[in-house]
């Protein structure tokens, strides 16, 4: 059992981690179970009581929900929310959406959480100890060079390895203007002599594309129920790119 006082240190190295995140790791699991702080306003719609969570707007027009080890954190409100590290990591994957998830402490030392490692660390959380992958951030980030790897490759034996590293991630889609207003249309690209390709992207840091998230399960369950679609195109932050056809996903 991990008590207050380990639970500091543990986070005063997370913050100053800039290796191989072993240390951030271990912060995100010793906050398992432990309760967290943020700010969020209750409104009432149609009679169900809703949450609205407060978010920082960054310098590079980026988004950060911010949570608090302590109640008694001076940024914190008279009024906010209290809820368990896991429980606020599912909402920030599923409901908020923030670009990042920053932990802060009363020492103002914080940890700052990519979207894209959410569902990493959440299926971290609920995979028995004995089970746990050592490092499973890392092997997250692995994904830019299995897609930059696989471009150089003749055969396919990236494939196993290309959507091991996808299940659990985000992706993001390439949207357009669609016929009708307010729904906007996927962009599909052609390669390997079909069209029809759901185009994708790792992250969404290029300039004038409008961005849709979609979790590669549901990426998948898309294409399956669409026999038109040959299958997705996953572009990395490097341009270099990848093709899994219906058959293999």
């Amino acid at each position: 059992m991990i008590d207050k006082d380990q639970r500091a240190r543990i986070f005063s190295s997370a913050a100053q981690d800039t290796g191989d995140g072993r240390a951030r790791l271990e912060l995100f699991r010793a906050l398992d179970g432990v309760t967290l702080y943020y700010v969020a306003t209750e409104r009432e719609i149609d009679g169900n009581r809703v949450l609205s969570t407060r978010l920082r707007k960054l310098d590079d027009d980026s988004s950060a929900m911010v949570v608090y080890t302590s109640r008694r954190h001076p940024d914190l409100p008279d009024r906010f929310v209290a809820s368990q590290w896991s429980n606020i990591l599912k909402a920030a994957y599923e409901t908020v959406r923030p670009d990042w998830l920053v932990v802060a402490n009363m020492r103002n030392e914080t940890v700052a959480i990519p979207r894209v490692q959410f569902p990493v660390i959440l299926a971290d959380l609920s995979t028995p100890e004995a089970d746990r992958t050592p490092n499973p951030l890392v092997v997250a980030d692995d994904l830019e060079r299995v897609i930059s790897d696989a471009a150089e490759m003749t055969s396919d034996g990236w494939y196993g390895s290309a959507i091991t590293h996808l299940r659990g991630r985000e992706l993001y889609l390439h949207l357009k203007d669609g016929a009708n207003a307010g729904q906007p249309d996927i962009v599909t690209s052609s390669a390997a002599g079909r069209a029809g390709w759901v185009l994708t992207y790792t992250t969404r840091n290029r300039p004038g594309i409008s961005y849709g998230g979609i979790t590669w399960d549901a990426l998948v369950n898309m294409i399956k129920s669409n026999p038109d679609i040959p299958g997705v195109r996953v572009v990395n932050e490097a341009d270099d790119w990848i093709l899994l056809g219906r058959d293999v996903i």
